[in-house]
């Protein structure tokens, strides 16, 4: 099992998620490491996924005060850089038990 590195090296980067969708069409990569990418960044939507669902639920919690369009559009952009910081260090380990999943295919 190699280890996962996401495409991209910013969520909002998607010259890296390109490259990966390019070479993987034109076969210039191998399908393993192609695959080890991609369960890489399944992971990244999954974490920003659950933090953005953490965030809707503590809406209520909001206070007024500091309440405005400009703070909750950083606030997304910290959650989306968040969710691939802890995607690219392997934190939750979803990418590698992904990876894990389809060797364990391959071999049958």
């Amino acid at each position: 099992m190699s280890e996962i590195v996401t495409g991209a090296g910013s969520f909002y980067d998607f010259s890296g998620l390109r490259q990966l969708s390019n070479s993987a069409a034109n076969g210039k990569t191998d399908m393993r490491a192609a695959a080890t990418q991609a369960a890489g960044e399944f992971e990244t939507a999954f974490v920003q996924m659950m933090l953005q669902s953490m965030k809707q639920a503590s809406e209520p919690l909001k206070s007024d005060l500091f309440a405005n369009e400009s703070a909750d559009y950083f606030e997304d952009m910290f959650i989306n850089e968040m969710a691939h910081y802890i995607a690219t260090r392997q934190s939750m380990g979803l990418g590698k038990w992904i990876d894990a999943s389809l060797d364990a295919q391959q071999v049958k």
